[in-house]
């Protein structure tokens, strides 16, 4: 991406095909000098903004929102922004920061994804339950909640 960015690469020449018909990737780069620079000033929202009218949806893998001033840059381009955590790992307060961060710049923030769940045995996550490999047993969800 850096590479995109700083018109060392044309579009075509970063973008790979996966084997997922309909998705296409760009990966990130090792790069660290000037990449804050290529984020914020470089043609990334123009592409962000051709690709959203190519592809139903456009996933920015970012880095964490509190080290790195380029993820704040990313959120504040993108239609939402999903955090990831880990599970044990991440610190509230940490979160709550980053929670703010994106409130100041007015990133619609979509919700978190928490992986490093450990399934402790005899039990299902929120209710879930999964067979893989032979059987076609179907997950077993909560009833959807009735407000009104």
């Amino acid at each position: 991406l850096a590479e995109l960015l700083a018109g060392e690469a044309s579009e075509q020449d970063v973008l790979q095909v996966t084997p997922f018909a309909g998705v296409d990737l760009i990966p990130g780069s090792g790069r660290k000098n000037g990449y804050v620079d290529l984020v914020a000033q470089g043609p990334l929202e123009e592409y962000l903004g051709r690709w959203k009218l190519r592809y139903d949806v456009v996933v920015v893998d970012g880095p964490p929102i509190l080290p790195a001033a380029d993820s704040r840059i990313i959120a504040s381009m993108v239609d939402a922004v999903v955090m990831t955590v880990r599970a044990l790992r991440s610190n509230r307060d940490e979160l709550q920061a980053a929670y703010q961060e994106l409130e100041k710049i007015g990133a619609h923030f979509a919700g978190i994804i928490l992986n490093g769940v450990r399934r402790e045995s005899g039990g299902n996550y929120y209710g879930a339950e999964y067979e893989y490999g032979g059987g076609q047993r179907r997950p077993k969800l909560p009833a959807p909640r009735q407000d009104g």
